[in-house]
């Protein structure tokens, strides 16, 4: 594995593959040989040979958040969104407690709506409309699995907050309430989220309470 290091430091991507390939026969449960081939492949330019090497390395480890962050920028996955849903759905499967998983899923549904420019109507496209509501529950998911991650957290409450059809002030609230207790009210997207979501709601006492903080 040190010697495939070695390789890969110099770029020598076929080489380093080789090397941890020979490791992965010694270890053959280590996710992190699994996880360097899928990165070595993915240099290489082979994304179905690393998709299928991060896949492993999510089965064998299903809390490994490495893997779960490269699925994301192979095989066009934000212009191929049937083929990003499948996929993502596969790995919950894999790695039902992986937060990682759960948030970048989360994410890749809610940009892809917003690149239709209808995720604000009050009646978006039937396909806009499911994906933000998948959006809504799989972060609610990463915020349950990730308690303690501010980002997570206010991303959560964005999704309850500015998509009218996924509209819930009391659960958009509570999220970046706990969002600002996390970062010690230094969050900003919290407090901007809160502040668009007491003027909807007219909320004043809320804001005020806010408001010198």
């Amino acid at each position: 594995s040190y010697l495939g290091y070695c390789h890969a430091l110099a770029q020598a991507w076929d080489d380093a593959v080789r090397c941890y390939g020979k490791a992965l026969d010694l270890d053959p449960k280590n996710a992190n040989y699994m996880y360097q081939i899928g990165y070595m492949r993915e240099k290489l330019g082979d994304a179905e040979k690393a998709m299928e090497a991060y896949r492993d390395a999510l089965k064998a480890a299903p809390d490994f958040a490495d893997p779960a962050f490269r699925f994301e920028g192979l095989i066009g996955m934000r212009t191929d969104v049937d083929r990003a849903e499948k996929l993502y759905e596969e790995l919950i499967g894999l790695a039902p407690d992986n937060a990682d998983v759960h948030n970048n899923y989360a994410l890749l549904l809610r940009d892809w709506a917003e690149t239709t420019r209808k995720a604000t109507d009050d009646s978006p496209p039937a396909d806009v409309k499911r994906r933000l509501k998948r959006s809504g529950e799989v972060y609610e998911i990463a915020a349950r699995l990730a308690p303690d991650v501010a980002q997570i957290q206010s991303d959560t409450g964005l999704m309850f907050q500015f998509y009218p059809c996924n509209f819930d002030a009391k659960k958009a609230k509570a999220y970046f309430t706990r969002s600002l207790e996390l970062s010690d009210y230094a969050y900003r997207d919290a407090f901007d989220g809160l502040a668009r979501l007491c003027h909807q709601t007219k909320d004043w006492e809320t804001l005020a309470d806010y408001a010198p903080t």
